[in-house]
């Protein structure tokens, strides 16, 4: 049991590694490589730039989850869990992303059989540890939105009000 317990976390982990890269990569471009165009419908601008946001969030939220999935930790599965349903979502708007899709569908079946390995509760050093690494994360999607919209200030016509 020992084992399998170990190897389902480790499944999970690699799953919710895997899906934070991509989509932190997926949230850096402006059009998918695949797409289900006869599902796909087409979101408003300021809608599929918030979709980009939420992937760039969860993206960063999956990466930063992988250790306390490794040690089975409930709150780290929780993050995960959350942040693929909402992946999913974002995937959808961003004109269903075929690859996202697949990849955040895949880590919520794994999540889901992983949860009674992830019932371990996390202790205080590590839950604050895990808030000041979750803050300054979160510095580095601003800053990633600020610095998107300076460099895209050459595109607007108008002053914004």
């Amino acid at each position: 049991m020992l084992h399998s317990a170990r190897t389902l976390r480790r499944a999970a982990a690699t799953a919710s590694l895997t899906a934070g890269v991509l989509n932190l990569v997926l949230a850096l471009v402006e059009d998918p490589p695949i797409v289900l165009d006869p599902v796909a419908f087409d979101a408003p601008w300021g809608v599929r730039e918030g979709s980009r946001f939420l992937l760039a969030w969860v993206g960063l939220a999956g990466i930063l989850v992988v250790r306390g999935l490794l040690r089975g930790r409930r709150n780290a599965w929780w993050i995960a869990t959350i942040g693929a349903g909402i992946s999913l979502s974002a995937h959808e708007v961003q004109r269903a992303n075929l690859v996202g899709l697949l990849v955040s569908v895949t880590l919520l079946a794994l999540l889901l059989a992983a949860r009674p390995v992830c019932a371990a509760p996390a202790d205080r050093a590590d839950a604050r540890r895990g808030w000041l690494v979750l803050i300054a994360g979160q510095v580095v999607v601003v800053t990633y939105g600020v610095g998107g919209a300076f460099l895209l200030d050459t595109s607007f016509t108008e002053s914004p009000t």
